[in-house]
């Protein structure tokens, strides 16, 4: 996605990440009849960082093993698709 910085979304330090400023997984409503670049921009447009957010009171850092050619793009994408 163009103009999208993944790499400094990734390196936030779960431990001392503001809480306030992360948006909640709960929130998110995808409209599964929009095309898959289209939910894909949505997603990210209310999640803001896709590496760390909350669930409820939790929050949530992901990550993806290194020795894989997939990119979040590609993992958003399929999960997306399976909604």
């Amino acid at each position: 996605m163009n103009g999208i910085d993944f790499e400094a979304m990734k390196k936030i330090d779960v431990r001392t990440v503001d809480r306030s400023t992360l948006k909640d997984i709960n929130d998110v409503v995808v409209n599964t009849a929009l095309p898959k670049e289209e939910r894909l921009r949505s997603f990210i447009e209310q999640i803001g960082n896709p590496y760390c957010y909350k669930c409820g009171d939790l929050v949530v850092k992901v990550s993806f093993a290194e020795n894989t050619s997939a990119t979040l793009e590609d993992r958003l994408e399929h999960y997306l698709a399976t909604m």
